[in-house]
């Protein structure tokens, strides 16, 4: 399989959190790739590369894609103008409350069929539609409507992206201190509550990566480094 190929989902997985203001070591439920039936991608081969540079905790391949989208037509007025004269806001209104098997159907047929009150048939193309690609609430789509990300966030996905970002801001003051990576450390910090139980979920992701010998939450600590956790602070 070509690497662009595997580049083109992690860059757009990229593109979606961007849009969606979602840093990426706030970790997210999953990512959805869009194929069609004849797909012959040996997807599984590349799930762990694509979790792990999203930071998802799932990447799912699906020909489904009803659970994320929901699909609006609305008729392109400069090319259906003309044709459908004075009918076009009632053909317009008509296309857009198709459901999303209707819409499906439109797109494999390449037309539909409208009724005017005065009992003319008129016929819709393909040519003279809009498709549009709505999210629904929880999911967001990149541009060509392939990539899904689930953008919902339940307390434990936040949680644990603050917990990750404690992790990179002590990181970041161990080197400020200079302190050698392979140097077991002691730390104490004071936070609010809800990082108090971040902490206390996450410690073993922090006595992994940080090499503490102890851990002790204060109440307060008069001399230490203040550090910016998401909208948090926590002194170190």
């Amino acid at each position: 399989m070509p690497k662009l190929t595997i580049l083109q989902v992690v860059e757009l997985g990229r593109s979606i959190r961007n849009t969606a203001s979602l840093k990426v070591k706030q970790p997210l439920a999953g990512l959805s790739l869009i194929v069609n039936k004849d797909d012959r991608v040996e997807w599984a081969s590349y799930t762990d590369i694509v979790k792990e540079e999203l930071n998802v905790k799932e990447f799912r391949v699906t020909e489904d894609d009803e659970r994320f989208v929901s699909y609006t037509l609305k008729l392109d007025f400069k090319k259906a103008g003309p044709k459908f004269g004075k009918h076009i806001n009632s053909v317009n209104q008509w296309l857009q409350g198709l459901a999303n098997t209707e819409v499906k159907q439109f797109a494999e047929k390449g037309e539909a069929h409208f009724k005017t009150p005065t009992g003319d048939t008129l016929t819709i193309t393909a040519e003279e539609v809009l498709i549009e690609k709505v999210p629904k609430e929880g999911f967001a789509v990149a541009a060509n409507g392939l990539y899904t990300l689930d953008t919902a966030l339940t307390e434990g996905l936040i949680q644990e992206g603050l917990a990750r970002e404690l992790l990179r801001a002590i990181q970041e003051y161990r080197k400020k201190l200079n302190l050698p990576v392979n140097l077991r450390i002691d730390i104490e910090m004071s936070m609010d509550e809800e990082m108090k139980q971040v902490v206390a979920r996450y410690k073993d992701l922090l006595q992994e990566n940080l090499l503490m010998n102890s851990l002790h939450l204060c109440n307060e600590i008069k001399a230490g480094e203040q550090l910016k956790v998401g909208s948090k602070l926590v002194t170190v």
